[in-house]
C-alpha cells in the first residue's frame, strides 16, 4: 500500500515538473515571436471592467485558500479596442502575483477608471512590497525580486505583461512599493 501512495506521489511531482516546464516554454516562446513581431494582437472592442471582474471571480478562490480578501471597484463599463486574451493573461498574472505576495488576512485590490481618452487598470496588495532598488529591473527577463519567495514563478511575468500593454500603445509602471505593498498601474487607450 506504502508503495502504491509513494508512486502515485513521484507521479505528482512528475507532472507538476512537466506543467512548469512546458509553462515556461510558452512564455519563452511567446517572448522571442513577439520580439520578432510574430504575435499578432487582435483590435477588439470589449469591455475593461468585465474582464477586471472576471479576473476577480476566476482569482476569488486562490485568495480565499491564502487568506487574502480580494475586490473590485470600478465596474462602470471600459470600451477598449484590444486583445481581450492577452490582456485576460496581463492582469490575471498582476493580481496573482499580488496574492502570491500578500500574506494571510491581507488584501488585493482591482480597480478600472477612466483618466481622460486612457482606461485605467490599478492592481494594488497590502503584501510585501519591493524594495527600491530592485524596481528598475522588475520587467527584466528572469528577473525575480527575491527568488527564495517567488515559487514557481521563473521571472517572466512582467516582462509579458509590459510586451502586452505596450503592444496595445500603452504603459505599465510601479505606482507604489513599500514594505506596506505594492501598487502597479496599467494605461490603455479607450475605445
Amino acid at each position: 500500500m506504502r508503495k502504491a501512495e509513494d508512486q502515485r506521489g513521484h507521479q505528482r511531482r512528475i507532472a507538476e515538473q512537466c506543467d512548469k516546464l512546458s509553462t515556461l516554454v510558452n512564455e519563452l516562446l511567446l517572448l522571442a515571436q513577439a520580439d520578432t513581431g510574430q504575435v499578432a494582437i487582435r483590435r477588439e472592442p470589449f469591455d475593461l471592467a468585465e474582464l477586471a471582474l472576471e479576473t476577480a471571480e476566476m482569482y476569488e478562490p486562490l485568495a480565499e485558500d491564502q487568506g487574502v480578501t480580494l475586490t473590485c471597484c470600478g465596474t462602470a463599463p471600459v470600451l477598449i479596442l484590444g486583445d481581450r486574451d492577452r490582456l485576460r493573461q496581463l492582469l490575471s498574472n498582476l493580481v496573482d502575483n499580488a496574492i502570491k505576495f500578500t500574506n494571510k488576512g491581507g488584501q488585493v485590490r482591482i480597480g478600472i477608471s477612466l483618466e481622460g481618452s486612457n482606461a485605467s487598470v490599478v492592481v494594488t496588495d497590502t503584501g510585501c512590497g519591493i524594495p527600491a532598488d530592485r524596481l528598475p529591473h522588475i520587467y527584466d527577463r528572469f528577473y525575480r525580486v527575491d527568488a527564495a519567495r517567488s515559487g514557481d514563478g521563473f521571472g517572466l511575468g512582467l516582462s509579458i505583461c509590459k510586451w502586452i500593454a505596450e503592444a496595445h500603445h500603452g504603459a505599465i509602471r510601479v505606482v507604489n512599493s513599500s514594505p506596506n505593498g505594492t501598487t502597479f498601474a496599467v494605461t490603455l487607450p479607450t475605445a
